[in-house]
Order: C-alpha cells, then sequence, then structure tokens
C-alpha cells in the first residue's frame, strides 16, 4: 500500500511539474524578450477640439517572453510640421504596463494601462489605458480615449504604423 501511495504521490508530482511546464510555454506573451525603442512614431493628442501633434520615442522593456512588459519612459519631440508645445509635454505615472497581448495579432490585442500625458497651457493630466494593434509582422498601431476628469482626451498613431522587432505569442 505505501509503495501504491508513493507511486500515486510521484505521478501527481509528474502531472503538476508538466502542467507548470505547459502554462509557461503557453502563456502569452511577446518575442523576443528585451529592453528596446520605438520610433519617434508621429502621433495626435486632442482636447477639447486642440490638436498637439508630436513626434513619441517609446522606452520599453519586455523583461520575459511571457507576461508583460512596461514602457518606462516616453519622449515628446517636434518633428517637422508639429506643434512647437511638444517639447513640454510630458508622460506621467511612468512605468506605463503594457499587457500581455489577448491574441497573436490584432485588432486591440495589446492594452497599455496607467498611462498619463500632461500637455502645458493645453491640458492638464490625461490617464486611461490605450489599445494597440500587434500584427504578427511584428508592426503597431495604437488609439484610445484618455480622461481628465469628464472630458475625454485623444490619443493616437492615426495611420502610421512601425515595427517594433517583436511579436505576440498567445496560445
Amino acid at each position: 500500500m505505501a509503495a501504491f501511495k508513493v507511486k500515486a504521490l510521484g505521478i501527481s508530482l509528474l502531472t503538476a511539474a508538466g502542467a507548470l511546464v505547459v502554462s509557461s510555454v503557453c502563456a502569452a506573451g511577446y518575442t523576443p524578450a528585451g529592453s528596446f525603442t520605438i520610433g519617434p512614431v508621429p502621433a495626435a493628442l486632442s482636447y477639447v477640439g486642440t490638436t498637439v501633434t508630436c513626434h513619441l520615442t517609446f522606452y520599453v522593456n519586455i523583461p520575459s517572453t511571457t507576461g508583460s512588459g512596461t514602457i518606462y519612459n516616453v519622449v515628446f519631440t517636434q518633428g517637422v510640421g508639429d506643434s512647437s508645445l511638444c517639447p513640454a509635454v510630458t508622460a506621467n505615472n511612468l512605468p506605463w504596463i503594457v499587457a500581455a497581448p489577448t491574441s497573436a495579432i490584432g485588432p486591440n490585442n495589446v492594452t497599455i494601462t496607467g498611462v498619463s500625458i500632461t500637455a502645458p497651457n493645453v491640458f492638464a493630466a490625461c490617464t486611461g489605458s490605450v489599445e494597440g494593434n500587434l500584427n504578427g509582422s511584428g508592426d503597431f498601431s495604437f488609439g484610445g480615449t484618455l480622461h481628465n476628469g469628464a472630458i475625454a482626451c485623444g490619443v493616437s498613431n492615426g495611420a502610421a504604423i512601425w515595427s517594433t522587432g517583436r511579436v505576440a505569442t498567445y496560445p
């Protein structure tokens, strides 16, 4: 009887270990892992009829090929034709969380939470989440509505798509 219990315990442990391996291999994430820069990419911030166009550079860290990552810095710069307000625009509440993808290919398969942007003389902090589309080639675009109290603030890179060098992995 004791040998049966030991054998049953051994089988249970192997089953549990196998489930852990399978769940970590099949977990959603991004590949390859690591730190990288995206941009500068064009984007538009809108608030009560005022639009500020800028170029954004995102500094991203994906620590593992399973799970989420962070955007730990965002720099707003004035490109050709952009608003002179861009250098004063700031990203707050960093790092922003890049959730694990909800599918291997968009639409809206990537959510960035904790987003907070301030444009002096245009709007105080607009906060919320932004949805993004990451396709199977690693190209990304985003857009969403942030809020300043009851007032909506738009953020989008419009039709611009840029390569991240990363693809979503989804079980």
